[in-house]
């Protein structure tokens, strides 16, 4: 299973960011994750945008990892969730949630993902050291070669 992840840092949601999400999102082999700031309060708009939003979480049977408010302000009514990890694979995520650092006005988001059930296997690649290398000996044995 192989892993897609996009950091996506935006105004406005683009449709052609969108559309390339669902292009990927119909092989179903890939886990994948959309995060970032989309600029889209899920807490309290009730517009077209979250309309769309929610239509296209559905369509690709999407979940939210973060459903708090990411964006504080010191009246509590005006705490936001804007900053977005959307999965496909929700299963495979143990936890989720907010770093509380102040070092922008928007608090970090993460999740922490399940280990795989099984390890796997090491590639084990042979190597030769130079440590000792020798121009000179190299050379003698490429021409005593037969």
């Amino acid at each position: 299973m192989h892993c897609i992840g996009l950091l996506m840092v935006m105004s406005r949601l683009s449709l052609n960011i969108w559309k390339s999400f669902f292009d990927v999102s119909e092989e179903k082999e890939y886990e994948w994750m959309l995060l970032g700031d989309m600029n889209l309060n899920t807490h309290r708009a009730r517009n077209r945008k979250l309309k769309l939003y929610n239509d296209f979480k559905n369509c690709l049977s999407l979940k939210s990892l973060i459903n708090i408010p990411t964006r504080l302000d010191n009246n509590n009514d005006l705490s936001t969730c804007l900053d977005h990890i959307l999965v496909n694979r929700h299963d495979f995520y143990v936890n989720s949630g907010i770093v509380a650092l102040t070092v922008s006005d928007h608090l970090p988001v993460f999740c922490f993902r399940k280990r795989a059930e099984k390890p796997q296997d090491f590639v084990y690649i042979k190597a030769r050291s130079y440590k000792s290398f020798s121009d000179d000996v190299f050379a003698e044995s490429i021409s005593n070669a037969d």
